[in-house]
């Protein structure tokens, strides 16, 4: 039987550190078996927004950009805007992209963010309107797209833009507005990004994360996944085959689901350890191993 290890990072290790500590006490209790480690460096990086002291990561010839991160959550959501997560986005020049989008203290529609990659916004008498912020968006009446960079998205939430857990309702009772502030920043939103973007969902799943940035975005033409999926896209094509899939280390629950989905369609057996952070690497290994023991006797009994 072969084991596909995949493990993602803890609390005190980097993915490729469990890796490397999954496989050596796989080794020992699987020595005749095939292994294949790949660590999942991000695995929709719940280490990277939850520990990292920055909101971008720059990692090998990829920058993550974590949305609802860079925002921040003292301002007034009236008057603010996402246009510092489009002046990161620029700032990455040639580097390959990946924008993480959840829900994020803004509502803007990703306007500010366009605006700092250099889009246009002009009022019904021809006027040009700077320095968007939500607050503003009802005098658009027309918009200039410059040539946008290539940014992949990964939505870590499923809010929607409107509706009663919408972009405006979340953000807006997270920055305490009245419910007359909400229904307006509601109206002026939504009316917005339909006026401007007809072809925008705004009822999609994920389509609210980052202040509604995500409807607009795909809307233009930006690709857009859930977390699992942009995981497994950075996989390689072809997982090889396995009878076994065994992950390790902390990975968000729709990876993980998107990883049993992986197992049952091809048959394999799963298993999950859980964080063993509390112990050094050698104690860290001996549980990993009386686990796979547990498991490899369960297997054998059946």
């Amino acid at each position: 039987m072969s084991l596909l290890l995949l493990t993602g990072p803890s609390e005190s290790y980097p993915a490729h550190e469990t890796a490397a500590m999954l496989r050596s006490a796989a080794t020992r209790v699987f020595p005749e078996e095939t292994l294949t480690t790949i660590p999942l460096h991000r695995s929709s990086l719940p280490a990277f927004q939850h520990r990292s002291p920055q909101p971008v990561l720059q990692e090998e010839n990829t920058l993550w950009i974590d949305a609802s991160r860079i925002l921040p959550t003292d301002a007034d959501l009236l008057h603010s805007n996402t246009y510092p997560v489009g002046r990161h986005i620029k700032e990455a020049a040639e580097r390959r992209t990946i924008l993480l989008a959840g829900a994020a203290p803004a509502a803007d529609g990703g306007f500010g963010l366009l605006e700092a990659l250099g889009a246009r916004y002009f009022s019904q008498d021809g006027s040009e309107i700077t320095a968007l912020s939500a607050a503003d968006l009802s005098s658009i009446h027309r918009v200039h797209l410059p040539d946008l960079p290539d940014v992949h998205i990964w939505t870590t939430d499923t809010l929607p833009v409107t509706g009663p857990y919408g972009t405006a309702a979340h953000a807006g009772r997270e920055s305490g507005l009245s419910d007359g502030a909400i229904e307006f920043l509601e109206r002026s939103l939504t009316g917005s990004i339909q006026r401007l973007f007809p072809r925008a969902d705004l009822h999609a799943p994920g389509s609210g994360a980052a202040g509604g940035a995500v409807c607009v975005l795909q809307a233009i033409g930006f690709p857009v996944v859930t977390e699992a999926e942009g995981v497994w896209y950075e996989l390689p094509e072809k997982l090889p085959e396995a009878g076994m899939m065994i992950t390790a280390g902390d990975l968000s629950h729709s990876l993980l689901a998107a990883i049993d989905a992986a197992a049952r369609t091809r048959g394999a057996r799963r298993l999950h350890l859980p964080p063993m952070d509390d112990a050094p690497d050698k104690d860290i290994i001996r549980k990993m191993e009386e686990i796979l023991s547990s498991s490899s006797s369960s297997r054998d009994d059946t």
